[in-house]
Formats: C-alpha cells, sequence, structure tokens
C-alpha cells in the first residue's frame, strides 16, 4: 500500500534560515556529538530554531503554533470548539506536539555528511518537522517517547501515534496527508 507523507507547511523565509544553519553548523565542523542530551550551544540554537519554526506553520485553518497545523486529534479538535476557537484559550487545553521529537530532528539534521546541498537540510526539515494538536490527556500517553522514537523507526512520523493508540484519533483537513500502515 502507498505510504503517503506530511509535508508541514512553514514561512520559506524561516525555513530557509533553520536550514542554512543546520547546514552551516554541520560544514563549519562545529557538532561532532549530534546527541542533544550532551548539550552543546550549536545544538540547543539549533533546538530552538526548530521550535520557533515550528510555531509558524500555516494551513486553511489560519497560522501559528496551532491554527498553522492542519493536523488535530477528535478530542483536540471537539475541546477547541467548545472553547469556540478562542486561540488564547488553547494553551491550557490542548497540546502543541511535536510529532517526532524535536532532539531527534535535530540529530537527523547534524547527521548530514559535511558540504552536502542544502537541499539535504530542507528535506529532513520538511519531513519530520510534524506537528498535532492533541489534547493534554493524549500528551500524556505520549511520555513514553517524549525524547525518541519507537524501537526501529526509520522514518515514518506517525509510529509514536500507532505505538501509544492515537494514530486513529487523528483528523486532519486533508485525509491524504494521514500515513497508511
Amino acid at each position: 500500500m502507498e505510504q503517503k507523507e506530511y509535508q508541514a507547511n512553514f514561512d520559506e523565509k524561516k525555513l530557509e534560515a533553520v536550514a542554512a544553519s543546520a547546514k552551516a553548523l554541520v560544514d563549519a565542523g562545529l557538532v561532532e556529538n549530534t546527541k542533544l542530551r550532551e548539550t552543546t550551544i550549536p545544538t540547543r540554537m539549533l533546538n530552538i530554531a526548530l521550535r520557533k519554526l515550528h510555531d509558524t506553520g500555516s494551513s486553511s485553518r489560519g497560522t501559528g503554533k496551532f491554527e498553522g497545523h492542519p493536523l488535530w486529534s477528535k478530542e483536540a479538535e471537539k475541546i477547541a470548539a467548545q472553547l469556540n476557537y478562542k486561540k488564547g484559550k488553547y494553551r491550557k487545553y490542548l497540546a502543541h506536539e511535536h510529532m517526532v521529537p524535536v532532539n531527534v530532528v535535530c540529530d537527523k539534521l547534524l547527521g548530514i555528511e559535511k558540504d552536502k546541498p542544502l537541499d539535504d537540510f530542507y528535506k529532513v526539515i520538511r519531513e519530520f518537522s510534524a506537528v498535532a494538536i492533541v489534547s493534554k490527556e493524549e500528551d500524556k500517553l505520549l511520555d513514553k517517547f517524549k525524547n525518541d522514537m519507537p524501537d526501529k523507526w526509520k522514518s515514518d512520523v506517525f509510529a509514536r501515534y500507532r505505538a501509544v493508540g492515537l494514530f486513529d484519533s487523528l483528523k486532519t483537513i486533508d485525509e491524504s496527508w494521514k500515513q497508511k500502515p
């Protein structure tokens, strides 16, 4: 069965800045150990830049930390409706959840070989910078994989959601973005 890719939509200038920053860190040899848990200033800066990029998503719902992401759980959608879609209220009840933990995306970016084209960095960011909006209770289910992906993970951005049973609760404006097993 064919798998569809989740492609996040971000401000192109900010996306370019993050990709170019990651490439500069790699090409300058500033990051020898890419594991974020052994924090270095360059990896921490990249982590923050990716998080800020994720806050600039855009979808047909709007732009920003919540509305900018088209993938919502059914429970999150229900809560948003109960709040009459008032932005300021989301943070208390909903989570902006990085489907692939940011430190994993950093590891992938910083693991790209020196002198590779900028497009390689764009590809990693676009492929793995997926965000879902879930309820705070659903977010707690993902705590098991807060900093890592399930064993034998390769590229499925939905792997953590499948592992904890949340995959079927996700819905999006465009269902073709939902990967099938």
